[in-house]
């Protein structure tokens, strides 16, 4: 029984959360479209915590959390033990085929969740944690803290964390949507695959291949590479969303962790499967210039850094093989070449007639 009188040909459109089938109005004027869309699947889950990363810089808190971890894994080191010399023995005998794709999926999964509990264990109990939401909201105190850094390196880190760029604030292009519904609306349509020919098969057919005729390269995952690895990890660069940070394995090194790392390298290689939480990351959008909108925004992927690490140590393997001799004029991702060196060459080859042998 209410009406409203609008300027033709002006169209409203409405929106409500339903299920119910696409309908449109015969209003001589108004033209009123009701589209049923579900709500965001959006998990009620609590916010992920992270761990209070700035008192590791003192030796005291980091030999605090190297004794807390050898506690907390006691009973996962026996069993990342155990199931080692069992897998090995399997594939000594060439029976790992008792173990279906499932079992194997399942037996690394625990073995991945036990290991990072127990750095989340040791981390709560020597570092403490917070909910990002919360310390955003609450006034910046970096500065009051330069003057106490026990380093200079630590006090121009902290310079460089104060002086950083205010984050810029994502608004929605459609006012009828949230700016979180609005970036899943965009990522969806960016990476969604339209054409059925190039979609990647729901089962990887790599899934369940071993290494274990290859037992130089499966001996290459030790806790020697991996702390190596860690070292020279860049320490400003973000985790994934377990909250395991960088600095916080570099400070775990002391400890046992490397090793109980290294068990779950081996496992994985021996039984041709990884984590399922390594298959999931963080898009991060990153604003360019002062534009607000999702479209706008350059996303990165961030993944956790255990799968980092293995990734990491498995290129290291083949770094010196045919399959990685890289073309010699390819220049972008290759360490020691420039891009522009190579835009350069080109652009003399072509004046001056150049041809590459």
């Amino acid at each position: 029984n209410h009406h409203a009188l609008v300027r033709a040909p002006q169209v409203f459109r409405w929106s409500y959360v339903d299920s119910g089938p696409y309908t449109k109005t015969d209003h001589k004027v108004m033209d009123c479209v009701l589209e049923p869309r579900a709500p965001m699947d959006v998990s009620p889950t609590q916010e992920a915590r992270r761990f209070n990363l700035k008192y590791l810089v003192h030796a005291r808190v980091c030999t605090d959390l190297c004794n807390s971890f050898n506690v907390c894994a006691e009973t996962f080191a026996e069993y990342s033990r155990e199931t080692l010399q069992l897998v090995e023995a399997l594939s000594k005998q060439r029976k790992l085929d008792v173990l279906s794709l499932d079992d194997r999926q399942r037996l690394v999964d625990d073995l991945d969740e036990s290991l990072v509990s127990a750095i989340h264990t040791a981390a709560e109990e020597v570092c403490g944690s917070y909910v990002p939401s919360v310390m955003r909201a609450t006034a910046d105190r970096l500065w009051d803290t330069i003057p106490d850094a026990p380093s200079l390196a630590d006090a121009i880190r902290t310079f460089k964390r104060a002086t950083r760029a205010k984050t810029v604030t994502l608004t929605s292009r459609d006012p009828l949507i949230s700016p979180a519904e609005d970036a899943v609306r965009h990522f969806e349509s960016v990476f969604k695959q339209t054409q059925p020919e190039f979609l990647p098969p729901a089962v990887s057919p790599y899934r369940g291949r071993s290494f274990e005729s290859e037992s130089s390269c499966i001996e290459s995952f030790n806790a020697t590479a991996i702390s190596k690895f860690w070292e020279k990890y860049p320490a400003h660069v973000s985790g994934g969303d377990d909250g395991v940070h960088i600095r916080l394995l570099r400070a775990l090194t002391g400890s046992s962790l490397p090793f109980r790392v290294a068990d779950l390298f081996r496992i994985c290689c021996y039984l041709g499967v990884t984590p399922s939480t390594w298959n999931c990351s963080v898009i991060f959008p990153i604003p360019k210039g002062k534009e607000t909108t999702i479209n706008k925004f350059r996303p990165i992927s961030l993944t956790l850094m255990l799968r980092r690490t293995f990734e990491k140590l498995l290129l290291w393997l083949y770094n010196d093989t045919p399959v990685f001799r890289l073309h010699s004029t390819q220049a972008g991702f290759r360490r020691g070449f420039s891009t522009l060196t190579h835009a350069l060459t080109a652009h003399e080859s072509a004046i001056f007639g150049h041809r590459y042998r």
